[in-house]
């Protein structure tokens, strides 16, 4: 971050302030820009460009859709399904672990 110092003198009393808040919402962000900058993945960019859209022109948050899901997110998503089926009170944890991670000999 840097500070504007225009004539190279500091005082600890002096502040000038080149922004000022008000309540409500800003009507300019600069948050994607910052977050591309900072190394956040693209894809990640992306969706909040899609999340920030829906919110400006107050739509419901439009899910990410099958197509775009990876490999892995398939899989956390089928263990999802397993937890969610898995009887608490009758199941065998032993067997559902061994199912959902099997050990490739």
């Amino acid at each position: 971050m840097s500070v504007l110092n225009p004539d190279g003198q500091t005082s600890n009393e002096d502040i000038t302030f080149l922004y000022r808040l008000v309540p409500g919402q800003a009507l300019l962000s600069f948050g994607l820009h910052c977050a591309q900058l900072a190394g956040v993945p693209n894809e990640v960019v992306q969706r909040a460009g899609i999340v920030l859209e829906d919110m400006h022109s107050k739509k419901p948050t439009r899910r990410v859709t099958s197509e775009k899901l990876t490999a892995t997110d398939k899989q956390y998503q089928d263990a999802v399904t397993k937890l969610m089926a898995f009887d608490t009170q009758k199941g065998d944890l032993n067997s559902f672990f061994q199912e959902l991670f099997p050990v490739d000999l």
